[in-house]
Parts: structure tokens; sequence; C-alpha cells
């Protein structure tokens, strides 16, 4: 399922879902994100071009993708695990560039 999809058919509701996520003005651009990948909630943390952090928040596996569809494209790094493939292909989806890191 592609960005346009979702917006079109979900209209506002998930971008209204997804703006109480950021952090102070919903104007930042958030240029990487990191993801701290576990079992039902994940931590979020987003920083914009001048590494000031826009975006802090716990995501319960659901809201993953809400949050995700309405954020322009941007670098995502998360640990290499069971599921970061998985959640990496879902990401760039969006036009995300997702790089995964070996866990050392």
């Amino acid at each position: 399922m592609d960005a346009p999809f979702l917006n079109r058919h979900r209209g506002a509701k998930v971008e209204v879902q997804a703006n109480h996520f950021l952090k102070g003005s919903v104007t930042m651009k958030i240029t990487t994100i990191g993801i701290d990948l576990a079992k039902s909630v994940f931590q979020v943390h987003g920083v914009d071009e001048h590494g000031k952090a826009g975006l802090r928040k716990q995501l319960k596996r659901k809201d993953v993708v809400c949050l995700f569809a309405t954020l322009e494209p941007c670098l995502i790094g998360m640990e290499a695990c069971g599921s970061a493939h998985y959640w990496a292909r879902k990401l760039a989806e969006f036009g995300h560039t997702v790089q995964l890191m070996a866990p050392r």
C-alpha cells in the first residue's frame, strides 16, 4: 500500500492521528529518524537538518504506519533484528530511505 492510496482512502483521519506525535511545530522538517524496534512498543527519535530534536515518542505497533505515512521522506535508521526487514520494506513504501545497522 503506497502513501497516496493511504491518504486518499483515510483522508484527514491519518493526518490528524500522525500530527499528535510531532513535538512542537508541525512545520519542522524531520530529516533523520532512529527507531528502536521492540515487540509491541517502539521508541522513535527524529531530528531536523540542524540536529534539533523534533520527534520523541513511544509508538504502539499500530501507530507506526500512520506516523510514517504522513511524514515527508527521510532517512530512517534501525537495528537489524527479526522484524527490521519487514519494517524497512513497509517504510520504504512511503518513500523513506531505511538503513539497517548491525547490532554491536
